[in-house]
């Protein structure tokens, strides 16, 4: 049967931006893919199409699939050996892709199969990076269960404030929550961003730029996380 799609005219229009229009390229792989027909997909992939052919935006059948939440054709494309962290022209994953699409059963999905958890995309953002963006703990915490490094650094490349580790996003993003949830993930309050600030003194920053209350809570938050982590590390040395 063919699988229905529960986008409008918005949802089409939002799955465009993400990946692009339809390429004159595309396989007929690729529009199984799109439009979710599983059956056109098992009987293709029996004659042998390819997995791993790209489009002229560099999107495989698997970006197709994750953008779109079609988790059974995403098993399928895995199963048949296809290249998980293979990424389209600005460099971004299915991962990635399935991420900003907030599709949390295909992120699941591609990450039991061994998709790359801390694949950076150009924008210099691993998928927990895209988190803070989204706003979205829920897809943050399933990063995090599955081995997000919620200390690597990216490098956003328009805006220089957005440089550093998930941790210094939320704080740039005055995302309080998210801020505490990384901070209990592990999250180092002690690494420095490309321009020499650790997320707590980018906090300060933005709050004497802009004063918005929300930043000072956020560098409120931080020095005491800051102050209770190292009462917890004493703790620890000093047991016998």
């Amino acid at each position: 049967m063919r699988a229905t799609t529960a986008y409008g005219l918005v949802g089409f229009l939002f799955i465009m931006f993400l990946i692009g229009a339809p390429s004159a390229w595309a396989s007929a792989l690729h529009d199984a893919a799109k439009t979710g027909n599983i059956e056109d997909m098992q009987r293709m992939l029996t004659e042998g199409y390819g997995v791993n052919e790209a489009d002229e935006q560099g999107n495989l059948p698997l970006h197709y699939a994750s953008a779109n939440g079609y988790v059974a054709i995403v098993q399928l494309l895995t199963d048949h050996g296809v290249t998980l962290d293979s990424t389209d022209m600005q460099g971004r994953t299915a991962l990635q892709i399935s991420t900003i699409a907030g599709k949390t059963d295909v992120m699941i999905a591609l990450l039991t199969a061994g998709a790359n958890v801390n694949a950076k995309a150009k924008s210099g953002g691993t998928a927990l990076h895209l988190t803070t963006v989204l706003r979205n703990r829920d897809l943050a915490e399933v990063l995090i269960q599955h081995g997000a490094d919620v200390n690597v650094l990216g490098k956003h490349e328009t805006s220089r404030s957005l440089d550093g580790t998930p941790l210094h996003w939320a704080v740039k993003l005055a995302e309080t929550r998210m801020v505490d949830q990384l901070i209990g993930a592990g999250a180092d309050m002690t690494i420095k961003n490309s321009a020499g600030l650790t997320p707590a003194r980018a906090a300060r920053s933005h709050y004497m730029r802009t004063r918005n209350s929300i930043y000072f809570e956020i560098s409120r938050l931080l020095k005491i996380r800051s102050e209770q982590r190292e009462e917890q590390q004493k703790s620890h040395t000093q047991q016998p």
